[in-house]
């Protein structure tokens, strides 16, 4: 019997030792934002870019918000016509047939970005949908 259970016991020591698989760039790393948990600091990092990240440079920044407003080519008549193209940390305002909307089974990080909808406003500039920093 009891070397059964130091067999066990042996077993169960492997088996929690084996550490668990990394989330791929594909399996982003998200926290719902009302769950109060601590962002890990690598959440960044995993979730997937958009393309347009790659290719637009940054924006220059006033404080934590915009300097200047960030049109889209997509045309506009009131700010009802717009809103940002996704649902987490849109980095622009496009039109509103043209946005992904936020559903019940997305999640996005506790991250705020100074550059994106967290801290910035959309909405009609100059007959163009743009991403502006908030009054």
């Amino acid at each position: 019997m009891r070397a059964a259970c130091c067999l066990f016991a042996a077993a169960l020591m492997v088996a929690c030792a084996t550490p668990a698989p990394r989330p791929t760039e594909a399996q982003s790393v998200v926290v719902a934002a009302a769950s109060g948990a601590a962002l890990p600091s690598s959440a960044a990092a995993v979730e997937p870019a958009s393309p347009a990240d790659a290719t637009a440079s940054s924006p220059k920044l006033c404080g934590c918000g915009l300097c200047e407003p960030l049109p889209s080519a997509d045309a506009c008549k009131s700010d009802a016509d717009c809103a940002p193209e996704g649902p987490c940390h849109a980095k622009a305002c496009v039109a509103l047939a043209k946005s992904k909307p936020r559903t019940k089974d997305v999640m996005c990080t506790q991250e705020l970005q100074c550059a994106s909808a967290d801290v910035n406003a959309c909405g009609c500039v100059k007959g163009f949908c743009a991403l502006y920093k908030k009054p």
